[in-house]
């Protein structure tokens, strides 16, 4: 687990220095990004997705509970929105903040503990919370920031759109109908997952902006706690409630307790949410990560 994390440290600190350093030109990375999100995680989600041998009842049990602890923290957040004290904008930051995920990170984690069969339950839980975090955040941005309404049809662009979505229906899709991969594009496929994880690490340091801490403290610290602390917790209790297996509790937890995503500044930006605030949850709990991660793994149940 920590050589794990040092390595995931030294390949987002490497992002932020190549970004901050001018050595690569500012349109390089969001061409990089682009490839990121579009080529390479999307073929390593269909690839294991498409070898995967987890249980259907495990699978239906782990993919309810992960949706089950999302719903239900959104909405004691939308309900405790005026006690928070944070202004329209700013909370739809705090709830991307509590609810999206990093997956580059999780990618790079979850597999170091869990191995083979934890990044088959990883790629469920993406594929499930995904659609589910993206049409909330959605909401959210168009209830409290005054985005644009969240018509049927533009959510349902949204999510058909998403690179990981159709990778993980794709991926399922294979699973069930053929009986695994044929070589030739099962190697293509290895060589480009094996490039996702160090390109997306590299990505995530270079999207990360150190900002004004203080001013944002009030956001931060409801982000921090919600992201790190009840999202894990309230987990836990669906899982242990739902009798999932421990590997599939351990994945389950270690997932709701990776830092939020850095595409979540974009859509604050792009519909009306406050993106500074933005910035500092994602540097806050990409930092706050390293020294939260091997404390859930040390509590993880055995």
């Amino acid at each position: 687990m920590t050589d794990a994390l040092l390595q995931v440290g030294s390949l987002i600190v490497l992002g932020f220095l190549l970004r901050r350093s001018g050595f690569l030109e500012a349109g390089f990375w969001r061409s990089f990004e682009r490839m990121v999100y579009f080529v390479l995680l999307p073929s390593l989600m269909f690839q294991v997705l498409a070898d995967a041998s987890v249980d259907g009842s495990v699978a239906a049990r782990l993919s309810a509970a992960v949706a089950l602890a999302i719903l239900l923290l959104g909405l004691a957040l939308v309900l405790a929105r005026r006690r928070l004290r944070l202004d329209g904008p700013a909370f739809t930051s705090v709830f991307q903040g509590s609810v999206r995920f990093n997956s580059y990170v999780a990618l790079a984690v979850i597999p170091a503990v869990f191995g083979k069969g934890g990044l088959e339950l990883l790629a469920l839980l993406i594929a499930v919370v995904v659609p589910l975090v993206n049409v909330l955040s959605v909401l959210m941005l168009a209830l409290f920031a005054g985005g644009p309404r969240p018509t049927p049809w533009r959510v349902a662009r949204s999510v058909a759109g998403n690179p990981l979505i159709v990778a993980s229906a794709l991926g399922i899709l294979a699973n069930l109908t053929l009986h695994g991969l044929p070589g030739t594009l099962d190697g293509a496929l290895s060589v480009l997952s094996r490039a996702a994880l160090p390109s997306g690490l590299m990505a995530v340091g270079a999207a990360l902006a150190p900002g004004a801490f203080r001013a944002h403290a009030r956001g931060l610290a409801v982000s921090l706690v919600a992201r790190f602390a009840l999202l894990p917790l309230v987990s836990y209790l669906i899982g242990r409630a739902l009798h999932l297996p421990l590997e599939a509790l351990g994945v389950l937890v270690l997932f709701q307790a990776q830092p939020t995503a850095t595409s979540a500044y974009l859509l604050a930006r792009q519909l009306g949410g406050d993106a500074e605030l933005m910035a500092s949850i994602i540097t806050g709990q990409t930092v706050l990560a390293f020294a939260v991660l091997p404390v859930v793994v040390a509590l993880l149940p055995t």
